[in-house]
């Protein structure tokens, strides 16, 4: 038996890191993670929204903004090393601590933090899924 897959999931102002297992994430979640991902502006509950802005065949970068217009965080998505050191250092990341891939990485905005602390309790969930969302999406465009 293979070992389980998993993102390496990293906060860079905490400096919090985890792996980030695919079994953790509800099918019927991630379905509707990579449904949103068939736009550039996700509407998430509670007036919260998701914008991605880049993307290329292996890579990711979206933000996550309030009801009242705050971002609240940066998310970068690294499917493959070949766009992965670029947006690494995007997010403020160490060249010399880079993981490899897969890897998701998170600036939380100072800004975002102070106006809506309670939505850090949901936030990380998010990142997690957008990443094996956005992860699985490519693989699946890939055998195509």
């Amino acid at each position: 038996m293979s070992p389980e897959r998993y993102i390496w999931h990293e906060t860079v102002q905490t400096q919090h890191t985890r792996r980030s297992f695919r079994s953790e994430i509800a099918p019927d979640v991630l379905a509707t993670v990579t449904g949103w991902l068939g736009s550039d502006l996700m509407a998430l509950p509670g007036g919260y929204r998701c914008i991605v802005m880049c993307r290329s065949e292996y890579c990711l970068q979206a933000e996550v903004w309030t009801p009242h217009d705050i971002r609240l965080c940066v998310i970068g998505v690294a499917g493959r090393a070949r766009c992965a050191v670029h947006l690494w250092a995007r997010l403020h990341g160490n060249a010399a601590t880079k993981p490899a891939e897969p890897w998701c990485k998170v600036w939380l905005d100072p800004g975002g933090a102070i106006a809506d602390p309670e939505a850090y309790k949901w936030l990380g969930d998010f990142e997690r899924c957008l990443a094996w969302a956005f992860i699985e999406s490519a693989k699946n465009e890939r055998e195509i």
